[in-house]
Parts: C-alpha cells; structure tokens; sequence
C-alpha cells in the first residue's frame, strides 16, 4: 500500500487550517446574529405577554414593557416604577443593545389598553449589535395594539434608514445592496436625530447623497417613493425653484421635492421623454416631521401628505423613462437641495395600497 507523501500532509494541513481559520472567522457573525434575533423575539413575546395580561385583566391592572439601552422590563401598572419587586427584567447579552426608541410622546415605556389592547405609545423599538453595526432589527408596535419584527416588505428595492453614527456611506438595507455616498455632509455632524434613530441633514446648497449604482431601481412601472422630512425653515422660506426631496436624472425618470414655495411635486418622464408633473399647495413649518409618499400606478400619479391623499391625475401615458443613472437623495448638488433634515427614505418597484401608505405614516417609519 502506497503510504502518504509530505506533500500530501502539507496540504492536509493547509485545508485544516483554512477550514479553521473561516470557521472562526464566520461561527462569531453566526452568533451575534442568532442573539440579535433572540433578544428582538424576546422584546416582541415581553410586549405580547404585557398585552395579554392587560386583556385578561390579570390583577386588575394595565401592563406595559419599559425599555432601557441593555434591558427589557415588564411591568405591571400604569407607570413604571424601577423598584417594584414585580417587575419581570430581561438583561441583554453584551453583543445587543436597544440602539434607538422612536416611541409616541417620546418616552420609554409601551402601555396597553385593558379595554381596547391598544396604545398611545406606539412606535418603533431597535435593537442592535454591538459587533456588526450594520445589523438591527426593529420592533414595530402599531396603535391598535398591533406587534411585529420590521421586515423588508414584498418590492422594496431601496431603503436608506440613515442610522449610520459616522463614515461617509448610507447603507441600503433592501437586498438590492444600492449603498450612497455622503458628498459634502460631515459624516459627524451631518448625521443628527431622524425620525427614527439617525437621519441626515442637509444644507440646501450642494449636500446630497450619491446612489451610483441603482441596481433593481431603474422601474419601468409602477413605484412608490416614501420619505420623512423635517425643514429648518418654514416652506415659505425655501429655493425660488426646486428643493429635491430624490433627484433620479440622466436621462430624467422622475424628480420629487418642493418646487418653488407652492408644495410637494412630483414629475414624472415617460419612454417617450414627455413629462408629467402633480403639485399640491401644503405648506411646511420649520422643525416638523412630515411623511411624503409619491405613487404611480398604471396611468395613475398621487402625493399623500401625513397618510392623506392631497394631488392625483390620472392621465401618465406609457412607461417610465429607462436607462436613468446615479441617484440623488437630499440635492441634485447644484443649488436645488432640500433644506433639512430627511429619513426612511423608501423605493418600491410596486404601488403601495392607501392602507399600506397610512400605516407607515400612523408608525412613523
């Protein structure tokens, strides 16, 4: 029998120790993932406990679930009382942590209704990992009492929540991997309080973010674009011409913002370069959120302002514009910028129902 040679062993060895080496270097990655998901399952069965206990009227009271940085508490009342020898406490593990709470009226509690199982502190929680900073998950709790993992919904092909801390990328979460880049916004202070967790601001003048790749964003259909922006001055005070909320040009397929001071606009570019424009007359006070939702479908062009419907024509003939290149959040980085902070910035390749545009305005996401 011929017996093994060196060689033979040395690359034996050589596998071992690559096998090894990637092991090591994927088996933490798995694990940060799997307690991601076991602490946000845990927030989500805590929040359901403290629903079904309101519900049954367990004790005669209310729950709720308060939430700090490294834990999770369910509580029994209406108000959280740290010392209450009740309260059941969930410490996270050291790679998670509750990244950001986007809760109505601001604090860090969720109550529920023992009559209805609602609650007036619906909102979003994010929970984070410590080791991937690109990796979260959110919690979302909807007022009718309504709980669930935020997941990526059926065609989104572009979602930038501007999360980031620092650097100069904003990474899109959908799985169409379309990353910006931050051009001139200081990866520090140009990242302030968003809507939920972070969002970006930007100057008005020549700050904007850069998708140059827009791989699964060239729609030739039906779309639907949603955003949160808060301005830094009254709409009263913007450009004389564009203030672009996404700029998608070269060739044109559609442009969305404030033109002039008139309101919310969007335009559209058919296959044929015909344009179509939709404006409405809102006005924006300064230091307020707003959610603007642009939607076309088939031969039908909407805004939504706040979850209500304020401009449509019905009369977009052919297919949208092709072949469209680098996209732009926040300028077109020639004096049209928005001036203002912006978030949640979310492109569809379908057109959402009104129901589905209501909900994202009720949640705040």
């Amino acid at each position: 029998m011929k017996g093994i040679t060196f060689i033979e062993l040395l690359i034996a060895a050589s596998l071992i120790i690559i096998i090894s080496t990637l092991a090591l270097s994927v088996f933490p990655r798995f694990k940060q993932s799997a307690e991601l998901n076991s602490y946000a399952e845990t927030g989500l069965s805590t929040l359901a406990e403290a629903k079904l206990n309101t519900l049954s009227s367990k004790g005669a009271s209310n729950y709720g679930v308060h939430f700090e940085t490294n834990k999770i508490v369910l509580f029994k009342g209406d108000l959280y009382n740290a010392g209450n020898p009740e309260n059941k406490e969930v410490l996270l593990g050291k790679t998670v942590e509750i990244g950001c709470l986007s809760l109505n009226g601001g604090g860090a509690d969720v109550i529920f209704n023992r009559s209805t199982g609602g609650t007036s502190q619906f909102g979003a929680v994010v929970f984070n990992s410590k080791i991937n900073k690109l990796s979260s998950k959110t919690i979302v709790i909807q007022p009718a009492g309504g709980i669930s993992i935020l997941k990526n919904p059926e065609g989104l092909d572009g979602y930038w929540n501007f999360n980031e801390t620092d650097g100069l990328t904003a990474y899109d979460s959908s799985i169409n991997n379309n990353d910006g880049s931050l051009v001139n916004i200081d990866p520090l202070s140009g990242r302030v309080a968003g809507k939920i967790c972070k969002g970006i601001i930007f100057n008005g003048i020549d700050s904007y973010v850069s998708i140059p790749t827009t791989n699964g964003l060239d729609h030739a259909g039906d779309i639907t674009i949603s955003l949160w922006v808060k301005p830094s001055v009254n709409s009263s005070s913007f450009h004389s011409g564009w203030n672009y909320f996404i700029y998608y040009a070269n060739p044109f397929k559609y442009e969305t913002g404030f033109l002039n001071t008139g309101g919310p606009m969007f335009k559209t570019y058919n296959d044929s370069g015909l344009f179509y424009e939709l404006a409405t007359s809102e006005s924006f006070l300064a230091d307020t959120w707003y959610h603007i939702v642009y939607r076309r479908e088939g031969s039908l062009l909407e805004t939504y302002v706040n979850g209500t419907l304020t401009a449509s024509r019905n009369d977009f003939s052919g297919q949208l514009q092709g072949g469209s290149n680098e996209l732009k959040i926040g300028g077109d980085g020639s004096l049209g910028g928005f001036i203002g902070t912006m978030d949640e910035v979310r492109v569809y390749g379908r057109a959402l129902k009104p129901h589905e545009i209501n909900q994202l305005f009720e949640i705040g996401i």
